[in-house]
């Protein structure tokens, strides 16, 4: 169980109960690792002096979903001194690339694997050509046959009335921050929504993401107190600023899942915060992103 903290909750086991459909599996699903652990991946791999130490970062890096592990590693497919750990950088990027990094990161992933193919080691040479078949190969499927998305992120509601005020902008930012990193392939406005027009003539498939704090609930429990929350959110096809939302079996659907963090009696408002930001980070990974995906590869 995690306690709250000033800032974000630490690491920790977060307990969800996930909806979606007709479908209830009971998960226990771990956090992704920390900015702080990410970060600090990147400075060994980079400069670490012990290969095993760099080639133990270059494996964590390798299993996060975030964008600048794919910067890291295609500096170390290049620049590292052990030809270990450039086979593994290079053997990393092609999935790591093509599902989670933005299309800056996935030039830097195809530029540095294109380099790898002359290194003077032969087995990092096959890996990188490998690695590059597979990235190029993939990103011309996901081009030929998937739609594109637009996703419109709408400003959650707190039914519960019991979150901070202000809150639900947090839970906003972790809906949006979620979709970038699980589905950077996405496109989401930062400022006016596009039009029903604009959206045909960019070929842009468009869904909206509504979310709501359904609950939140506080329990003492000796010198720390649990707190617990539920959210749900419901995707449906969006038409542009200007159009009707229209709902279909085929392309709408609800997800829904509950948390429990433990915390400081003083901080259990910011507790129910994280409690609810973790599970809308949750919700949007397993269950939208992957949801989408199946929508936009149905003509």
């Amino acid at each position: 169980m995690g306690r709250a903290c000033a800032g974000l909750l630490r690491p920790a086991r977060v307990y969800l109960v996930l909806l979606f459909g007709l479908f209830v599996p009971m998960l226990v699903l771990q956090r992704r690792a920390s900015a702080d652990e990410v970060d600090a991946s990147i400075r060994e791999l980079r400069g670490a002096r012990a290969y095993k130490t760099r080639l133990s970062a270059a494996m964590f890096l390798a299993r996060q979903r975030d964008p600048r592990a794919v910067f890291a590693l295609a500096r170390a497919v290049t620049d590292d001194p052990d030809s270990t750990v450039r086979r593994l950088a290079a053997l990393s990027l092609a999935r790591l690339a093509q599902a989670v990094a933005t299309s800056d990161a996935r030039s830097t992933a195809v530029a540095a694997l294109d380099r790898a193919r002359r290194d003077r080691d032969r087995g990092v040479r096959r890996s990188a050509q490998l690695a590059l078949e597979r990235l190029n190969g993939a990103l011309a499927d996901t081009s030929s046959s998937a739609s594109r998305i637009f996703v419109h992120v709408d400003m959650p509601a707190d039914q519960s009335r019991t979150l901070p005020s202000g809150s639900t902008s947090a839970v906003y930012a972790a809906l949006r921050g979620s979709l970038r990193a699980n589905a950077p392939d996405y496109e989401m406005a930062s400022g006016v929504l596009p039009t029903r027009a604009e959206l045909a003539s960019r070929k842009l498939r468009g869904f909206s993401i509504t979310a709501r704090v359904a609950r939140i609930a506080v329990q003492p429990n000796g010198n720390h107190t649990d707190v617990s929350c539920t959210v749900s959110l419901r995707v449906g096809p969006w038409t542009g600023r200007d159009g009707d939302e229209r709902l279909s079996a085929e392309e709408s659907a609800s997800a829904t899942g509950n948390g429990r963090v433990s915390a400081s009696r003083k901080g259990a408002s910011r507790a129910a915060v994280d409690c609810a930001v973790a599970v809308a980070e949750e919700l949007a990974a397993r269950q939208v992103v992957p949801f989408l995906r199946r929508v936009a590869a149905t003509p």
